[in-house]
């Protein structure tokens, strides 16, 4: 069997014990490429029968941790790690294998490292730390974890970022006076100002506060219309969604540990930033920085998320609003005001159009 056929025999598992010892061109052992390939069954065959964990082999005389790394084989770097890999060697090339995670932007694979007690401190070749190494790499999600190893900003919601606020409101005292509409339409355009900032939330509160005393003021009678409108946008922005518990590095270990027990460690089961399993219906919310149960969206207009129990009543109140600005607009009550409302009801309807739309695909695909 040449080099090739002994790679596809250990996919396969088909590899005759007598190749076992083999070394390959670069100097790799059997053990490194079962590592590179994921097939735990034979690493575990070869540790039985006395096999180095920590043999030295390939271009940068790396170990079989390395391998499993390489293809982020997490299942068979907790095995190795348990049986006594040492997981702060560092190649030929200058990496540890947390720099070789920064360098692959594995961020699961660095979790795990850290949830077994690698050496945080130590350095590559050019004396780069890992917290160095990953913000000149600019791999987010690696600083994330390192500032909750850390426990650094430690905060159930991020700060928002005043400066957007302060240019809101000198934009809106300079330029716009009454009419912040423009603010609107740039808000929805520009993402980070949509999620870096309350502004969206600042704005919808301006033109609830606006229509609703010049409404009450024309007639008392308008309040019919303006109770279900402010219910509900109470219930929404007072009812808090259900939050789960940042967990530390310990009972990350943990559970990481239970996960690759029965399954592989990927992103759509595992969350990264709070560290906990993400069973049926937990979702993280980037812009609360949180997992949250039954999550469906974050609503920067409510600056809340919303979750899937509070569907009906968000749906609710989009067409309790979408029935109020129409009223207004059909009515002529503000006429200074007319583009900003049509733009608005289409903007309210866009959204309950596609929600509608979703609960009812997902209907037919339950069915």
């Amino acid at each position: 069997m040449d080099e090739e056929q002994i790679k596809e025999a250990i996919i396969n598992s088909s590899l005759p014990e007598e190749y076992y010892t083999y070394t390959f061109h670069d100097g790799a052992s059997i053990l490194h490429y079962a590592a590179l390939y994921n097939n735990l069954n034979l690493i575990q065959k070869l540790a039985g029968i006395g096999f180095n964990l920590d043999s030295k082999g390939g271009k940068y005389q790396s170990t079989p941790l390395f391998y499993a790394l390489y293809n982020s084989n997490y299942r068979v770097m907790k095995y190795l790690i348990i049986n006594g890999a040492d997981i702060n060697y560092v190649n030929t090339s200058g990496y540890s294998l947390l720099h070789t995670c920064i360098s692959y932007y594995d961020t699961l694979g660095f979790i795990l490292l850290m949830a077994n007690n690698v050496n945080m401190n130590i350095k590559d070749h050019k004396k780069r730390s890992v917290a160095e190494y990953a913000g000149q790499k600019k791999r987010k999600e690696i600083i994330i974890a390192l500032n909750r190893f850390y426990k650094k900003n430690e905060k159930y919601f991020p700060q928002k970022s005043t400066k957007y606020l302060i240019l809101f409101f000198i934009v809106y005292s300079i330029f716009f006076k009454e009419n912040i509409f423009f603010l609107f339409i740039v808000s929805i355009l520009i993402k980070n100002v949509v999620y870096k900032t309350d502004i969206m939330f600042f704005i919808n509160l301006f033109y609830t506060i606006l229509f609703s005393s010049q409404l009450l003021e024309r007639n008392r009678w308008f309040v019919v219309l303006l109770i279900p409108f402010i219910y509900l946008k109470y219930l929404l922005l007072f009812t808090k969604p259900k939050y789960l518990m940042k967990n530390d590095i310990n009972k990350c270990k943990e559970i990481i540990s239970n996960i690759l027990e029965t399954t592989e460690l990927t992103k759509k089961i595992f969350c990264y930033t709070c560290w906990i399993k993400k069973d049926k219906g937990i979702k993280h919310c980037s812009v609360c920085n949180i997992c949250i149960v039954y999550h469906d969206h974050h609503c920067p207009c409510l600056n809340r998320c919303i979750q899937n129990q509070s569907d009906k009543l968000f749906e609710m109140y989009l067409l309790v609003c979408l029935i109020l600005l129409y009223f207004l607009y059909s009515h002529e009550i503000f006429n200074d005001y007319n583009f900003e409302i049509r733009f608005i009801i289409i903007f309210i309807f866009g959204i309950l159009s596609l929600r509608i739309t979703k609960m009812v695909c997902n209907r037919f695909t339950n069915k």
